[in-house]
């Protein structure tokens, strides 16, 4: 709340200021949980800026999630038209495109992502999540483990790597994964 305050406070002096509208509207997002208000603050920083790609990154992460799937892509568009160079975008993107289902699409984008960045762990899982949706179990696996050694505080990938052990009946992995995963 904190945070809140202060780029409200921030927004009353310099209602220019698109970076407190861009920030407000994370919090919305993330912590709050009210897309509605994250919505209007990003639009709030693009009509200042139209140039900024956080500003069109968030709010596709925004539309992503409120299952606006057109509006999502058009955002990961425009940022990747201002910079083709963001592992952040074609993450995001490879994520949209994992929720929507086009998982082979979501693996070129996720490529693009590690090409990028091959230090980030996000894009790893995201394409771990693609392979195991397509069936390829020892591609996600691959992609799990890397996420993992990236970053070893990913709940997600450790719970996503212990289904995928579920799967191949490999029990006590699965747990090791999913205790891990709680201990985070």
């Amino acid at each position: 709340d904190d945070a809140m305050i202060l780029y409200s406070k921030i927004l009353e002096i310099d209602p220019l200021n698109w970076e407190s509208y861009d920030n407000r509207a994370v919090i919305y997002y993330l912590v709050k949980n009210d897309y509605e208000r994250a919505i209007a603050d990003i639009n709030k920083a693009i009509n200042i800026n139209s140039m900024s790609v956080v500003s069109y990154n968030t709010r596709g992460l925004i539309w992503t999630d409120k299952g606006n799937y057109d509006y999502a892509l058009a955002d990961f568009d425009k940022a990747i038209e201002i910079n083709p160079y963001l592992y952040e975008v074609f993450n995001n993107r490879g994520y949209l495109f994992n929720e929507m289902g086009k998982y082979d699409t979501a693996i070129t984008e996720l490529n693009k992502a590690i090409q990028l960045n091959r230090f980030k762990a996000g894009a790893y899982h995201n394409r771990g999540i693609s392979y195991d949706r397509l069936g390829e179990k020892q591609k996600a696996m691959n992609d799990y483990n890397k996420a993992i050694e990236l970053n070893p505080n990913l709940t997600s990938a450790y719970i996503n790597r212990g289904r995928v052990w579920l799967e191949i009946n490999n029990f006590n992995n699965a747990f090791e994964d999913f205790n891990e995963a709680i201990l985070i």
